[in-house]
Protein backbone atom coordinates (compact mmCIF):
# COMPACT_ATOMS: atom_id res chain seq x y z
CA UNK A 1 0.00 0.00 0.00
CA UNK A 2 2.65 2.74 0.62
CA UNK A 3 4.38 1.62 -2.45
CA UNK A 4 1.07 2.82 -4.36
CA UNK A 5 0.86 6.06 -2.03
CA UNK A 6 4.73 6.74 -3.50
CA UNK A 7 4.47 6.31 -7.07
CA UNK A 8 1.23 8.19 -7.03
CA UNK A 9 3.31 10.92 -5.08
CA UNK A 10 6.20 10.63 -7.79
CA UNK A 11 3.93 10.84 -10.66
CA UNK A 12 1.92 13.98 -9.38
CA UNK A 13 5.50 15.52 -8.71
CA UNK A 14 6.52 14.85 -12.43
CA UNK A 15 3.57 16.52 -13.95
CA UNK A 16 3.93 19.05 -12.22
CA UNK A 17 7.23 19.72 -13.26
CA UNK A 18 6.37 18.90 -16.01
CA UNK A 19 3.50 21.12 -16.95
CA UNK A 20 5.72 24.05 -14.99
CA UNK A 21 8.62 23.63 -17.49
CA UNK A 22 5.66 24.40 -20.29
CA UNK A 23 5.32 28.13 -18.98
CA UNK A 24 8.46 29.59 -20.49
CA UNK A 25 8.55 33.35 -20.90
CA UNK A 26 7.93 34.63 -24.48
CA UNK A 27 10.71 36.03 -26.68
CA UNK A 28 11.14 40.01 -26.56
CA UNK A 29 9.51 40.53 -29.37
CA UNK A 30 6.40 38.63 -28.33
CA UNK A 31 6.45 40.37 -25.35
CA UNK A 32 6.87 43.71 -26.74
CA UNK A 33 4.19 43.33 -28.94
CA UNK A 34 1.26 42.22 -26.40
CA UNK A 35 2.68 44.34 -23.72
CA UNK A 36 1.56 47.61 -25.09
CA UNK A 37 -2.43 47.03 -25.78
CA UNK A 38 -2.06 45.24 -22.13
CA UNK A 39 -0.42 48.29 -20.91
CA UNK A 40 -3.11 50.56 -22.89
CA UNK A 41 -6.06 48.91 -21.94
CA UNK A 42 -4.59 49.30 -18.06
CA UNK A 43 -4.19 53.26 -18.87
CA UNK A 44 -7.89 53.26 -20.10
CA UNK A 45 -9.21 51.30 -16.99
CA UNK A 46 -7.37 53.56 -14.51
CA UNK A 47 -8.60 56.70 -16.48
CA UNK A 48 -12.51 55.75 -16.62
CA UNK A 49 -12.77 54.19 -12.54
CA UNK A 50 -11.08 57.41 -10.87
CA UNK A 51 -13.63 59.67 -9.79
CA UNK A 52 -12.79 62.51 -7.32
CA UNK A 53 -16.14 62.53 -5.00
CA UNK A 54 -14.09 64.91 -2.34
CA UNK A 55 -13.34 68.02 -5.15
CA UNK A 56 -16.24 69.03 -7.34
CA UNK A 57 -18.08 71.84 -8.74
CA UNK A 58 -20.54 72.02 -5.51
CA UNK A 59 -18.00 71.88 -2.91
CA UNK A 60 -14.94 73.40 -4.70
CA UNK A 61 -16.56 76.08 -6.73
CA UNK A 62 -17.88 79.86 -5.75
CA UNK A 63 -20.85 78.50 -8.05
CA UNK A 64 -23.47 80.58 -5.93
CA UNK A 65 -24.44 84.25 -7.66
CA UNK A 66 -25.59 85.56 -11.52
CA UNK A 67 -25.07 84.35 -14.41
CA UNK A 68 -26.26 85.78 -17.98
CA UNK A 69 -25.91 84.90 -21.43
CA UNK A 70 -27.93 84.71 -24.85
CA UNK A 71 -29.13 81.49 -25.47
CA UNK A 72 -29.42 80.76 -29.43
CA UNK A 73 -33.69 80.83 -30.21
CA UNK A 74 -35.31 79.05 -33.37
CA UNK A 75 -37.86 81.84 -34.05
CA UNK A 76 -36.11 84.79 -32.35
CA UNK A 77 -32.91 87.04 -32.34
CA UNK A 78 -31.73 84.90 -29.16
CA UNK A 79 -33.18 84.33 -25.81
CA UNK A 80 -31.28 86.62 -23.10
CA UNK A 81 -31.39 84.60 -19.95
CA UNK A 82 -30.20 85.96 -16.63
CA UNK A 83 -30.09 82.99 -14.07
CA UNK A 84 -29.10 84.00 -9.79
CA UNK A 85 -28.18 80.92 -8.30
CA UNK A 86 -28.66 80.78 -4.10
CA UNK A 87 -26.76 78.90 -1.68
CA UNK A 88 -29.68 77.62 0.12
CA UNK A 89 -30.68 75.97 -3.10
CA UNK A 90 -33.36 78.32 -4.63
CA UNK A 91 -32.68 80.43 -8.43
CA UNK A 92 -34.68 82.92 -10.09
CA UNK A 93 -34.76 82.08 -14.01
CA UNK A 94 -35.56 85.39 -16.20
CA UNK A 95 -35.79 84.83 -20.01
CA UNK A 96 -36.41 87.56 -22.62
CA UNK A 97 -37.36 86.50 -25.65
CA UNK A 98 -35.20 89.05 -28.12
CA UNK A 99 -36.78 90.91 -30.98
CA UNK A 100 -40.06 89.61 -29.70
CA UNK A 101 -41.56 92.92 -28.25
CA UNK A 102 -39.00 91.96 -25.29
CA UNK A 103 -41.32 89.46 -24.46
CA UNK A 104 -40.16 87.89 -20.69
CA UNK A 105 -40.87 84.61 -18.86
CA UNK A 106 -39.53 84.54 -15.15
CA UNK A 107 -39.55 81.16 -13.31
CA UNK A 108 -38.11 80.09 -9.79
CA UNK A 109 -38.05 77.64 -7.49
CA UNK A 110 -35.52 75.03 -6.08
CA UNK A 111 -32.37 73.53 -7.77
CA UNK A 112 -31.00 69.92 -7.02
CA UNK A 113 -27.31 68.97 -7.62
CA UNK A 114 -26.45 65.40 -9.28
CA UNK A 115 -24.26 62.39 -7.40
CA UNK A 116 -21.20 63.71 -9.33
CA UNK A 117 -22.08 67.20 -7.87
CA UNK A 118 -21.12 68.71 -11.05
CA UNK A 119 -24.83 69.49 -12.26
CA UNK A 120 -27.17 71.07 -11.30
CA UNK A 121 -31.23 70.68 -12.30
CA UNK A 122 -33.70 73.80 -12.21
CA UNK A 123 -37.08 72.01 -10.84
CA UNK A 124 -39.60 74.56 -12.36
CA UNK A 125 -43.21 75.01 -12.55
CA UNK A 126 -43.23 73.67 -15.73
CA UNK A 127 -41.85 70.33 -14.82
CA UNK A 128 -38.67 70.43 -17.44
CA UNK A 129 -36.24 69.98 -15.20
CA UNK A 130 -33.40 72.35 -17.17
CA UNK A 131 -29.97 71.42 -16.60
CA UNK A 132 -26.68 73.10 -16.55
CA UNK A 133 -23.18 71.69 -16.36
CA UNK A 134 -21.49 73.60 -13.19
CA UNK A 135 -17.80 75.00 -14.44
CA UNK A 136 -15.55 77.95 -13.38
CA UNK A 137 -17.57 80.75 -13.53
CA UNK A 138 -19.76 79.70 -16.52
CA UNK A 139 -22.73 77.17 -16.70
CA UNK A 140 -23.09 75.30 -19.71
CA UNK A 141 -26.97 74.52 -20.81
CA UNK A 142 -27.28 70.60 -21.25
CA UNK A 143 -29.97 69.42 -23.62
CA UNK A 144 -33.04 66.88 -22.41
CA UNK A 145 -30.63 63.78 -22.05
CA UNK A 146 -28.26 65.78 -20.06
CA UNK A 147 -25.47 65.80 -22.40
CA UNK A 148 -23.37 68.93 -23.21
CA UNK A 149 -24.67 70.68 -26.59
CA UNK A 150 -22.84 69.90 -29.51
CA UNK A 151 -21.99 71.83 -32.78
CA UNK A 152 -21.53 75.07 -34.36
CA UNK A 153 -23.63 77.07 -32.07
CA UNK A 154 -22.31 75.15 -28.54
CA UNK A 155 -20.62 77.99 -27.47
CA UNK A 156 -23.62 80.29 -27.25
CA UNK A 157 -25.76 77.47 -24.57
CA UNK A 158 -23.24 78.89 -21.73
CA UNK A 159 -23.87 81.72 -18.96
CA UNK A 160 -21.35 83.80 -17.67
CA UNK A 161 -20.95 84.56 -13.97
CA UNK A 162 -21.25 88.16 -13.54
CA UNK A 163 -18.67 89.92 -10.55
CA UNK A 164 -19.93 93.13 -9.55
CA UNK A 165 -17.34 95.32 -7.87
Amino acid sequence: MNTKRLLSLAISLALAGALAGCDKPAPDSEMSSNAAPAQTQAAEQQTTAYVDTAHNARNSLDWNGTYVGTIPCADCEGIETVLVLDPQGTFQLTETYLGKDGEQFSDQGQFSWNDAGNTITLNNNSGEGIQFFVGENQLFRLDRQGQRITGSLADMYVLTKQHHQ
